[in-house]
């Protein structure tokens, strides 16, 4: 076999073990670690909280910070515990799609599945829309706001006329969705058709959809740190210290 295949066979033999010993960990946890799947959400709910957070000052500090900053702050929470749930599920997706890639002896058929991940990643951003429309409708209905459109097409929120002491809507709830959600629609379409205009939103979107993305990053990651080894002219018979040999330790309690 020459170097080149020879390196090759290293590189996937190797990006297949650590990808195996991280599955067993993962597994590990699940059985051994009470309330793994509640301590689960909550650390996706608060990586998505401060990825909210971070977005806001960095994009948008006049908003985070502004005479609105309340608003915004509220509409984290909502943002939080939806994007976790997304997180949550995808992350057991993930696991099985490792869990069948590495059942697969063709190394085509090995990367075809883990680059189903990429498809976790298109449907965070639909996922990502849907969720600011939702908190953003649902804290304006809190605080009695709603869209009004402007001559030139754009939304501008108002708050709710008071009139005897009452509160007096001139949007209905279903209304109020639909107007946000053409707002955030023309705002991806703005960002599709015109990057460079709109930057903000892009990067905004980015940082939100970084705890979706973990999962691409890690086989990613995996991939870059098994080339070097696995690139070597010298078949090393050993795998690097702290690496099993075998895709997954025996174990009876392991589902791997």
């Amino acid at each position: 076999m020459s170097i080149e295949l020879r390196g090759q066979e290293q590189l996937f033999d190797l990006w297949r073990r650590r990808l195996g010993l991280t599955l067993t960990k993962i597994n590990a946890l699940r059985h051994h670690q009470k309330h793994f799947n509640i301590k689960l959400y909550s650390f996706f709910a608060l990586i998505n909280a401060i990825s909210y957070q971070w977005a806001m000052g960095l994009v948008f500090p006049h908003m985070a910070f502004g005479y609105d900053r309340g608003h915004y702050f509220m509409i984290l929470f909502p943002v939080a515990l939806l994007g976790a749930v997304f997180d949550h599920l995808s992350f057991f997706v993930t696991l099985y799609l490792i869990k069948s890639a590495l059942k697969r002896l063709s190394h085509l058929s090995f990367i075809a599945h883990l680059a189903c991940d990429a498809v976790i990643a298109v449907l965070a951003t639909g996922w990502v829309l849907f969720v600011f429309i939702f908190s953003g409708w649902l804290i304006n209905s809190i605080q009695g706001k709603h869209y009004q459109q402007k001559k030139d097409g754009t939304f501008s929120v108002v708050v709710k006329q008071q009139r005897d002491g009452k509160t007096v809507s001139s949007s209905r709830a279903p209304d109020h969705f639909e107007q946000r959600s053409a707002v955030y629609q023309k705002r991806l379409m703005d960002a599709v058709h015109r990057p460079s205009q709109n930057w903000k939103n892009i990067t905004f979107g980015a940082i939100i959809g970084l705890s979706a993305m973990l999962p691409t990053f890690a086989h990613i990651v995996m991939f870059l740190f098994s080339i070097p080894h696995g690139l070597s002219k010298k078949k090393d018979s050993n795998p690097p210290m702290g690496w099993n040999t075998a895709i997954c330790p025996v174990d009876a309690r392991c589902t791997c």
